[in-house]
């Protein structure tokens, strides 16, 4: 769901005036209907679709097609996934056309959505299939021991999705581009040093072909690391603000917090696996859907229909935990930067450009927000800087 909520009465960023506080507020009233929009609409297509039995219908068609295992599996599997991506692609194209283009974001043309999809489509058939037949190999000939190695297998793939996302993956939908020699790369080189932090390359992404929020991250694993700059964020930061942020976003990775995320997503994983090997015998649960016996695939099917609603009971567990993490980063950051001034203005302009609510009721964001606010981030790093003066 989105991060946005209506307005609480609470002290608001410094420098922002009443008319950015009055579109922010707009562009969160907006987004939050239609979230409430999308979350009514998914609910009732999972209860027509578990009414009608959809999933066993589906599974039936590939069964009269072909009684070959791996082909009805694959066919349920993407069909039950087709169903899914139709109104989910309605709501995507509805969020950038309209929500987005009304409040001045979009900058995707319909030629760049639709390609975007057919890219994601083909990515999922290359990467998905193949991970897919080899889940439905491990259950037919491991017996027992399958969850296992179906779960060794998975989260190796994670890690080297992890891996390829930055030399493969990220470039077949945006443009890469190395950061041009001049004061700004030096710095980031020079930060990267200080930390004892290496990576292969400093690369501008031209996420202005299709919005205009901003952002900076790092990506990938070992030899394939890289500082990855939005065109948006080096058009609206000065340089020094931008070492500022970066610095937060590698306080991340030597804080050991990407290292966290990745076991606690490895350990979720494991969790899942072992859930799925004790419903795997459980017939009831698979009629209900309409399926003709337990499968597999048939357990991958029902998980799509529990992957949000599970998610999203786990998400303040999830988000207390990602706000402790961003706390500490602002840490590191101010405490290579000297003083908390240089983020604090980087925050404050990436919050006013995105339209970002400064006063989300209290519950709302304890509930979703994975980040503070930048007024309470803000506070913190005045505090820290007080105390240590």
């Amino acid at each position: 769901m989105a991060e946005s909520s209506g307005p609480e009465k609470g002290p608001l960023p410094e420098g922002q005036n009443p008319e950015a506080l009055s579109q922010a507020l707009v562009y969160t009233k907006d987004r939050t209907l239609f979230a409430i929009l999308i979350l009514t609409m998914d609910f009732l297509l999972i209860l027509l679709l578990v009414l009608l039995k959809i999933p066993g219908k589906i599974e039936s068609i590939f069964i009269g097609i072909s009684g070959n295992l791996y082909l009805r599996s694959i066919g349920t599997l993407f069909g039950t996934a087709l169903v899914f991506s139709i109104p989910a692609t309605v709501f995507s194209a509805c969020s950038h056309f309209i929500i987005e283009e009304r409040h001045g974001f979009n900058r995707m043309t319909a030629g760049i959505f639709f390609q975007d999809i057919l890219k994601g489509l083909l990515l999922s058939a290359v990467l998905g299939l193949p991970l897919a037949l080899a889940l439905i190999w491990l259950v037919q000939n491991l017996g027992s021991a399958w969850w296992v190695y179906s779960f060794l297998l998975v989260a190796f793939f994670q890690l080297l999705i992890g891996f390829l996302f930055p030399v493969l993956i990220a470039p077949f939908f945006f443009r890469f581009s190395p950061l041009e020699e001049g004061p700004l790369k030096e710095r980031l080189q020079t930060m990267a040093e200080k930390t004892g932090f290496t990576f292969r390359s400093i690369q501008v992404i031209d996420g202005s072909r299709r919005s205009a929020h901003s952002n900076a991250f790092f990506t990938g694993f070992g030899s394939s690391k890289r500082i990855a700059l939005f065109d948006t964020l080096m058009d609206s930061l000065s340089d020094e603000q931008i070492e500022a942020v970066v610095a937060h976003e590698l306080g991340h990775a030597r804080l050991g917090h990407t290292l966290r995320q990745l076991l606690g997503s490895v350990f979720f994983l494991f969790c899942t696996f072992l859930l799925f090997a004790c419903l795997l015998n459980w017939n009831e649960l698979f009629m209900t859907f309409g399926f003709q016996s337990s499968s597999v695939h048939a357990l991958l099917v029902i998980a799509l229909f529990f992957s949000s609603p599970l998610t999203f009971w786990l998400s303040p567990v999830i988000s207390v935990f990602s706000r402790r993490r961003e706390y500490a980063a602002d840490a590191f950051a101010q405490k290579y930067c000297g003083d908390y001034h240089p983020l604090a203005e980087g925050l404050k302009k990436l919050h006013w450009n995105n339209k970002s609510n400064p006063v989300p009721h209290r519950l709302y964001s304890f509930f979703h927000y994975s980040h503070p606010t930048v007024t309470e981030r803000i506070a913190a790093m005045r505090n820290r800087q007080t105390r240590e003066e």
